[in-house]
């Protein structure tokens, strides 16, 4: 009897097995992955409506939550440049957030040569805050950020890491608020025009710390040290839509290193004064003007 009874214990064990294997199964192969996709699009446009997303497909994932696979972000006044692209992006719902007043939800993106992660909380209805959340970088590719290069007017590289945390309103950039603590390394910059012969600055290692208020970037503090030049800088961003339109206002100092002066192809005469220029150490600049344009004076 006792031997019966394990052998039917054992059976509905198996069934148990059979029946959850076959649900995860039909979950996969009928999930309604146009449609989610679709509610994703016309969500993210709603939130951020100068841009656009573009989705290969969905599929659910253990969590429970949904895997976007090649997720390509663009912007609508120019959609033939992709900013980004995310081979997969995985949203998973906390649980103990679905019974409560705002979900929070659990991401994890993989691309750019790197990886995001975070949590973020939606729109909550026409309350203060329309969205919030904060996002852990590493080993981003700047080169293939194309949003950084768009906005620059110019190529940058590098590997960025780091920390930002936002709140919006909705509707642009300009309604975002937050902050932020970013690491850039082996960065370069190409130089809109060339500096004495250099076409681009090499840096070992970029900090920026940086206030996020409507409307602004607060840069607190960042230092650079590179092969042509070490120093430091802090001033405000005016953002603006689009964002190469935004307005530069900062200070700091140079140090040259002596890379800057061996690597110049300048004539000798122009190498003798600026070798007189720097023998000052340290020279303060101010850089004013539009972020893709602007103008430098050294102090």
């Amino acid at each position: 009897m006792a031997k019966r009874t394990e052998i039917f214990k054992g059976a509905w064990i198996l069934y148990l097995f059979y029946g959850a294997a076959l649900a995860i199964l039909l979950l996969y192969f009928m999930f309604p992955s146009g449609a989610v996709v679709d509610y994703v699009r016309l969500s993210a446009q709603k939130e951020v409506p100068g841009f656009y997303l573009e989705i290969a497909g969905a599929l659910p994932c253990m969590g429970p939550g949904i895997v976007f696979r090649d997720v390509s972000f663009y912007r609508k006044s120019a959609p033939g440049l992709r900013l980004a692209r995310f081979e997969r992006i995985r949203l998973v719902p906390e649980i103990l957030s679905l019974f409560r007043e705002e979900t929070v939800y659990r991401i994890e993106a993989e691309g750019l040569g790197g990886t995001v992660k975070g949590k973020f909380t939606p729109s909550d209805g026409g309350k203060k805050t329309a969205m919030s959340g904060n996002m852990e970088f590493l080993g981003i590719r700047l080169e293939d950020l194309k949003a950084v290069s768009e906005a620059a007017g110019r190529r940058v590289t590098g590997s960025l890491s780091g920390i930002i945390s936002i709140a919006s309103q909705g509707g642009d950039i300009i309604s975002l608020s937050g902050l932020a603590r970013l690491k850039a390394a082996d960065a370069g910059l190409e130089l809109v025009q060339p500096l004495v012969g250099i076409t681009a600055l090499r840096f070992s290692e970029i900090t920026i710390n940086g206030v996020l208020e409507k409307g602004r970037i607060n840069i607190n503090q960042a230092d650079f040290k590179g092969r042509e030049l070490n120093g430091n800088l802090s001033g405000s961003i005016s953002l603006a839509v689009p964002v190469e339109e935004s307005i530069l206002d900062i200070r700091g100092t140079v140090e040259p290193q002596v890379r800057f002066l061996t690597a110049s192809d300048a004539a000798p005469e122009v190498k003798a004064a600026m070798i007189q220029f720097f023998k000052k150490g340290k020279i303060g600049f101010v850089l004013r003007g539009k972020i893709r344009s602007p103008t430098v004076r050294f102090m």
